[in-house]
């Protein structure tokens, strides 16, 4: 918990101010051509830092469910 507080601040303010918006590229075969085309979706700072928190708290219930 003291490692979240100490890091999360600084990580938050890492990705808004530097990062801004994230964009993941995908193949998708387009169903009336049947051509593959190259699509990208832009994801904002916010949704980003929800993603990665989300991710976070699955792995660490993950790991609590094993704890004795």
């Amino acid at each position: 918990m003291v490692l979240g507080a100490l890091l999360g601040g600084p990580i938050v303010d890492f990705i808004r101010r530097d990062i801004g918006k994230t964009q993941f590229e995908y193949l998708h075969t387009n169903v009336e051509t049947g051509k593959i085309e190259k699509r990208y979706i832009e994801v904002s700072a916010w949704r980003t830092i929800s993603f990665f928190g989300f991710v976070l708290c699955i792995c660490m219930l993950l790991i609590l469910s094993t704890y004795n």
